[in-house]
């Protein structure tokens, strides 16, 4: 199923995460959305804004880069609770964007999400540690790894 804000939810959205870390549960998430498909990165915005609360308990807040260069320094700038990366981004693609991050800030944990078209097979193995998601997808799978991911970092 293609994801688009909509796309109707074919099974019950999930509950919000009952156990997030304290700063993450008392304020909106900060999701950094890092995609280079203009039309993508605002229909992935959409549907992580519409199902804010089910994400975490205070809803979300989206910021969105184009590039990857962009998303280094958002990274720096803003340290996002979650990022979730489009794995084909100008300037830098998703798996170099990784790399340097984590060669950067090697003990920092920051939970992420991998959006790509490819087959995970021709993925970097940077990018097929890290959770991923193939597209398209449905939406509540998108919101669902989301909010996982927040309640596991």
């Amino acid at each position: 199923m293609e994801i688009s804000p909509e796309t109707p939810a074919r099974r019950p959205a999930p509950g919000p995460p009952e156990r997030l870390r304290p700063a993450v549960a008392a304020r909106p998430a900060r999701v950094l959305l890092a995609c280079g498909e203009p039309s993508l990165a605002q229909t992935l915005e959409q549907v992580l804004r519409g199902h804010g609360e089910e994400v975490a308990p205070a809803g979300v807040q989206v910021r969105r880069v184009l590039d990857g260069l962009a998303c280094l320094q958002a990274l720096e700038l803003e340290r996002p609770d979650l990022l979730v990366l489009h794995a084909s981004l100008d300037r830098m693609t998703g798996a170099e964007v990784l790399e340097a991050w984590r060669a950067g800030h090697p003990g920092d944990r920051l939970p992420v999400l991998v959006l790509s078209s490819l087959w995970l097979a021709d993925l970097t193995p940077e990018l097929r540690s890290e959770n991923t998601l193939a597209l398209p997808c449905d939406n509540l799978e998108l919101v669902e790894r989301a909010a996982r991911l927040l309640l596991a970092g």
